[in-house]
């Protein structure tokens, strides 16, 4: 059977830009890189609960698809309920994710009901209790495409964040493990997403929607205003344009005639920077940023911090604050987290008898000797002194 699939960017704090470009990638990546979304099945005014089943899915895996998104009506009933627990088993079986994404009505001419945070708060926390106690698989998507469409974007978009945000509030009271997908006010357009609050939030994915070139992705939709221009070739190549369809109107001839730039590689990575500026103002920090921190690449044996420990201003750092740990340090004047493990543990009764004989290998390898020659590979990294419990047990 023949099913339509729509794509969407999204952005996890990880995008690619133009070539040369001097935005600086962000290092956080989505739990997942492939992904495919299925419409229609559970969507509002469309419910159709034949038209997908595990052999579908078993296929979209085949493809190597990681994620598969589920556009859900707007009151979650019990048989929408049913088929998100059948889609859901299918997934953890096939190990990839569901997206379960709140769909409201998209099409040209709708906006979103003003009111419709208390539908989100009423749907999210019913599905966060049915599936908070699943497994790492199923993801929540607050909403797709918000648009208020009131006249008044910046005040839409204000308005938006501040819904989103106590859905997130919501979510987050039942369910404190899985993954939520956010975007922005304006049909989740990448300009919307910059405008977004800072969330408190370490497990959000935050997504933008890009259809650019427009005329070609959407070609033929029976929902657009190109939906009587079809066969439009990308790249774009001006041999093989389709003609304008006879008596076209003033939005298919501007969307014809400005179809070369609008596809052009200036125009599509524009988002993609816009998506890649977000990410890093939305991280506080990135990359070869003096700020940013990679738990994954910190130098434990940095010189800078060492020889700052080697001052004795150790005030605040645990087990080094104390008076006498500070003049110890600068005794000691480590150099590697070795030597700062090992003071740390020589400081202490009974050990302590050892310090100045630590401190004098430490600078004099010359007067480090061993009882017999055994004892070498065990206490060489501590001067010939026995500190820890390994090395007796050694």
């Amino acid at each position: 059977m023949k099913k339509t699939v729509f794509t969407i960017l999204l952005l996890a704090l990880f995008c690619g830009t133009s070539p040369g470009a001097q935005i600086p990638r962000v290092k956080k990546q989505l739990p997942f890189s492939k992904g495919i979304n299925l419409p229609v099945w559970m969507e509002y005014g469309r419910f159709n609960s034949l038209l997908y089943g595990k052999k579908d899915f078993e296929n979209i895996k085949s493809l190597g698809v990681e994620a598969v998104r589920d556009a859900a009506e707007c009151s979650v009933s019990p048989d929408c309920f049913s088929l998100l627990d059948m889609a859901l088993d299918w997934c953890e079986s096939l190990q990839i994710f569901l997206i379960i994404d709140f769909h409201n009505d998209c099409s040209g001419g709708s906006k979103t009901n003003p009111k419709i945070e208390r539908t989100l708060l009423k749907v999210w926390q019913q599905v966060a209790a049915r599936y908070k106690d699943r497994g790492k698989y199923v993801i929540y998507e607050v909403m797709n495409e918000p648009h208020f469409s009131s006249g008044n974007l910046q005040a839409d978009l204000a308005k938006w964040g501040k819904i989103q945000g106590n859905v997130i509030d919501a979510i987050r009271s039942v369910d404190k493990s899985h993954y939520i997908i956010v975007g922005g006010g304006d049909w989740d357009s990448p300009d919307s997403m910059l405008k977004l609050p800072e969330y408190k939030d370490e497990l959000l994915i935050y997504n933008f929607h890009d259809y650019s070139p427009f005329l070609f992705t959407h070609q033929g939709a029976s929902w657009t205003f190109s939906k009587r221009i079809k066969k439009v070739p990308f790249p774009y190549d001006k041999e093989k344009m389709p003609p304008l369809p006879s008596n076209p109107t003033a939005a298919e001839k501007w969307e014809y005639s400005n179809y070369e730039r609008n596809s052009s590689e200036k125009e599509l990575v524009a988002h993609l920077d816009k998506a890649v500026e977000f990410a890093n103002k939305s991280l506080g920090a990135v990359p070869g940023d003096e700020r940013y921190i990679n738990i994954d690449e910190i130098d434990y044996n940095d010189p800078a911090v060492l020889s700052y420990i080697g001052t004795g201003k150790c005030d605040g750092i645990f087990q080094l604050e104390s008076a006498g740990m500070k003049s110890f340090m600068k005794e000691l004047k480590p150099q590697s987290l070795e030597d700062v493990i090992a003071g740390i543990s020589l400081y202490r009764p009974g050990p302590m008898d050892f310090i100045p004989q630590y401190i004098k290998g430490k600078t004099d390898f010359a007067s480090v000797t061993y009882s017999t020659p055994e004892l070498k590979p065990i206490l060489e990294p501590t001067y010939g002194c026995i500190v820890y419990q390994e090395q007796v047990m050694q």
